[in-house]
């Protein structure tokens, strides 16, 4: 019976001590392939107004780095921080690969400062498009407008009747908003509570009395200046 037993140990200590050292070389010939095998080629997909070499800059994987420094994790952080990027996908392929489709972001309105336009994002995020002015956008007007935009664009995202009515927004005394329409009328809008002011200038807009009114300044809240005269800035 010890006999067995003893038998059974050697064979057991063999078998492991075997399994260990074919272990270490699978790792080994593993670990020499992730350090020898290098990203060969990085292809961007549908690229339309997003230059490439903005792309590739703003990320940290580069052509010829190895596959054991690739992190698929970091790969996704920097193209979420590309603000001019809505979606993306990508993958690394066993041929060294790098494949990474995108939709860009549409812009929200044209910034327009110091004889200079911008495209910009509901947040007010300047993107880098190279693209031909879109006569549907907004245009916005004043001195770091953009950085205002925030709560304004947030509002009119919720009332998109208004929002395709709007063709001009300016930002009067670094606070308030006065709107153009494509009607030629206008409104004027509070430092707060932009979302009161709208639901009751949408209520009494269209009605049949006020149809001759161009100006609509609700500035104070809870009340409603009229005017019939041409709105000026």
């Amino acid at each position: 019976m010890r006999k067995i037993l003893l038998t059974s140990f050697f064979f057991l200590l063999f078998f492991s001590g075997y399994l260990f050292f074919d272990f270490s070389k699978n790792v080994k010939v593993l670990s020499d392939f992730f350090l020898k095998k290098r990203i060969e080629q990085i292809e961007i997909f549908n690229l339309n107004s997003l230059s490439s070499e903005y792309l590739l800059d703003s990320i940290e994987v580069k052509k010829g780095d190895s596959f054991w420094n690739y992190s698929f994790l970091k790969l996704q952080k920097n193209l979420k921080n590309i603000k001019e990027i809505d979606e993306f996908n990508f993958n690394l392929k066993s041929d060294g690969t790098l494949k990474i489709y995108v939709k860009e972001k549409l812009p929200f309105m044209i910034w327009q400062n110091s004889g200079k336009i911008h495209y910009i994002d509901e947040n007010g995020n300047i993107l880098k498009l190279n693209i031909t002015p879109l006569p549907d956008l907004i245009i916005l007007h004043g001195s770091n407008a953009n950085k205002k935009i925030k709560h304004l664009s947030e509002v009119l995202l919720k009332h998109p009747s208004i929002k395709s009515r709007i063709l001009k927004i300016f930002l009067l005394d670094h606070k308030k908003w006065k709107l153009f329409l494509k009607d030629n009328s206008c409104l004027k809008l509070p430092e707060e509570k932009i979302n009161q002011a709208i639901e009751v200038f949408k209520k009494i807009k269209d009605k049949k009395k006020f149809k001759d009114y161009k100006e609509f300044d609700m500035q104070i809240n809870g009340r409603v200046y009229l005017n019939k005269k041409q709105c000026l800035i």
